[in-house]
C-alpha cells in the first residue's frame, strides 16, 4: 500500500499512547494498525473489507459479518 495517500486519523491522547507502546521500533503507526485489524477479524472478513473497498463500498461492520458469513 505504498502508493496510498498518506492521511491523518483523530485519536485520543490515551489511545495514541496506548498505541506508542506497543508500536515496535521501526514499525509505522499504519502497520500497526493493519497488524491489530487483522489479528482481531478473521481472513474472510479481511476479504470482504478488502473487496469492498476496492470496489468503493462502504457498510456497517456487522453487515459485512453477515455477508461474509463469518
Amino acid at each position: 500500500m505504498a502508493s496510498d495517500p498518506i492521511t491523518t486519523i483523530s485519536v485520543h491522547s490515551s489511545t495514541r499512547r496506548l498505541l506508542e507502546s506497543v508500536k515496535g521500533s521501526g514499525e509505522s503507526y499504519d502497520e500497526l494498525l493493519q497488524e491489530l485489524v487483522e489479528a482481531h477479524y478473521p481472513p474472510s472478513f479481511i476479504t470482504e473489507l478488502r473487496s469492498r473497498i476496492k470496489n468503493s463500498r462502504r457498510y456497517p461492520a456487522e453487515q459485512v459479518f453477515r455477508e461474509a458469513r463469518v
